[in-house]
């Protein structure tokens, strides 16, 4: 419970290291969205567990480990690996609720403070982890969130706050900054890098889309350059252009209007994975979806009735030797 007056509650996965627990760092690991659930990072990126990827019967969908999961010690360099907190942040995200519907929707600010109250809360519930290096992390909203979240920290440990976090750093996946220029302007730039588009396209939507926001180009020829380049970036799967590209259900999905932005606002649609879509990333959610409808699991994980571009996806085996190096203190 993080706020008692709305009946807001925070619902959170917690895997232990599988080296040294009360010793090796934790960290807590913040999805992206706003709006996805943690349980993503933790079969799909970052936790010791995988679904098996065969094609969905009825029954139970099975699981298997991750051999790059960040829980795993390293037994050749010995590099220490985390115990890792995965959050469910804001509330109406996976099973974590409040009590009023208008509180689910928060801004950054209060999701901040709310999840800072949920760190201190679990410092107090969980001391044996006090002296454990901390860390914050995140992909996507998430990498944001995961700096506002370490600066939140930051303060509280010069204020003397209790109880005091032992907090060493964050680290940030592809972070989404919320500011359409940064995010989406350097994907002309990108796509051209990649061998996506021409050279000649890239000129001419330099030369007539100079200050242009390219969510909401003003001029008509900005917008028809703009148009080409969408044009190609619908063949990819734009948070990993080596993925095959995924066959949408079009009968339970409605498509987003072709524009830059439509790209992060179809992360935040329900997963629109057709049982025929075997090979594609996301597959994955489908199978997860049916997982979670099974009781004795949401039984298991404590979960409370009235709950409701990711580089560990994609490069799992060089983001896992990463992550040792660095927490090691090695050069990457």
């Amino acid at each position: 419970m993080v706020d008692k007056r709305i009946g807001t509650e925070l619902f959170y996965y917690f895997i232990e290291s599988e080296n040294e627990p009360g010793k090796d760092p934790l960290l807590l690991w913040l999805s992206g969205g706003p709006g996805c659930s943690s349980f993503y990072g933790l079969y799909e990126e970052i936790g010791p567990m995988r679904f098996n990827r065969i094609r969905y019967n009825g029954t139970l969908p099975t699981l298997n480990y991750h051999p790059y999961t960040w829980t795993k010690v390293n037994l050749i360099s010995g590099a220490q690996i985390f115990n890792i907190i995965f959050l469910d942040w804001p509330p109406g995200t996976g099973f974590s609720f409040s009590e009023h519907f208008e509180y689910q929707i928060l801004d950054d600010y209060q999701s901040i403070n709310q999840i800072h109250i949920f760190l201190k809360q679990w410092f107090v519930d969980h001391p044996n982890f006090l002296l454990n290096p901390f860390y914050v992390g995140g992909d996507s909203y998430g990498g944001k969130m995961a700096t506002l979240v370490s600066y939140k920290i930051a303060q509280g440990i010069e204020a003397f706050d209790q109880p005091l976090i032992n907090f060493k750093g964050y680290l940030i996946g592809n972070p989404r900054t919320g500011i359409d220029e940064i995010d989406i302007n350097p994907r002309v730039a990108h796509a051209y890098e990649l061998g996506i588009i021409s050279h000649e396209l890239k000129e001419l939507i330099e030369r007539h889309c100079v200050g242009e926001d390219y969510m909401l180009p003003k001029t008509a020829l900005c917008t028809a350059h703009l148009k080409v380049l969408q044009k190609f970036l619908d063949e990819i799967v734009i948070d990993n252009i080596l993925s095959p590209k995924c066959i949408e259900d079009n009968s339970t999905f409605e498509q987003n209007e072709s524009n830059l932005g439509s790209l992060y606002e179809e992360d935040d649609e329900e997963p629109s994975i057709s049982k025929s879509d075997l090979n594609c990333p996301d597959y994955t959610s489908y199978l997860a979806s049916h997982w979670f409808d099974y009781y004795p699991i949401r039984e298991a994980l404590g979960v409370k009735k009235g709950g409701g571009h990711e580089a560990p996806r994609d490069k799992p085996r060089e983001c896992w030797t990463i992550l040792k190096r660095w927490i090691s203190y090695e050069p990457l």
